[in-house]
């Protein structure tokens, strides 16, 4: 199965898509009334943290995935399938507004990382999209391993950078 044929079986088949996009949300916001103001405390937290990775991780996948086919498939705006292009995306989205309602998302453990990631897989799109855009690699006649060492430092010196301007 490719990752193609998965997209196209969540999109005939959107029920458990559109049952996690409902459910999780209605869940935070439960779990919220329930936790009260002890949200920060030991076992909310983690549920708060277990379930931002939950819809985080698929929301940012879509993103960049979203990101990939418009920059470099030439994907046109017209053909977004809202089930698994634009509804994991609000999901999340929503749910760490829910989240932020009733606790600081300082608080939640590893929210930090996902920022992180983010970052990390931005800066990697942006990289890619100004070589592809300038032809770059066209014009160099350096071995592979040669280019990913200077993409492995330009990724550390970005992911630096961000640590030294959110300090």
């Amino acid at each position: 199965m490719t990752l193609k044929d998965l997209f196209e079986y969540l999109s005939s088949h959107p029920n458990g898509l559109v049952l996690f996009s409902v459910g999780i949300p209605v869940l935070l916001l439960l779990i919220g009334f329930v936790s009260g103001e002890d949200g920060a405390l030991a076992p909310w937290k983690y549920i708060y943290s277990f379930i931002i990775y939950l819809v985080c991780v698929p929301g940012i996948f879509v993103v960049m995935l979203d990101v990939y086919l418009f920059l470099f498939e030439r994907q046109s705006v017209w053909n977004i399938n809202l089930y698994t292009q634009v509804l994991p995306i609000l999901t999340m989205i929503v749910c760490i507004l829910i989240i932020k309602r009733f606790v600081s998302l300082d608080d939640i453990p590893g929210f930090d990382r996902i920022n992180g990631l983010v970052t990390m897989i931005a800066a990697l799109l942006i990289m890619m999209w100004f070589i592809e855009k300038t032809q770059i690699f066209i014009f160099t006649y350096m071995p592979f391993s040669q280019v990913l060492v200077i993409l492995v430092i330009c990724l550390v010196a970005i992911r630096f950078a961000w640590r030294r301007l959110s300090h």
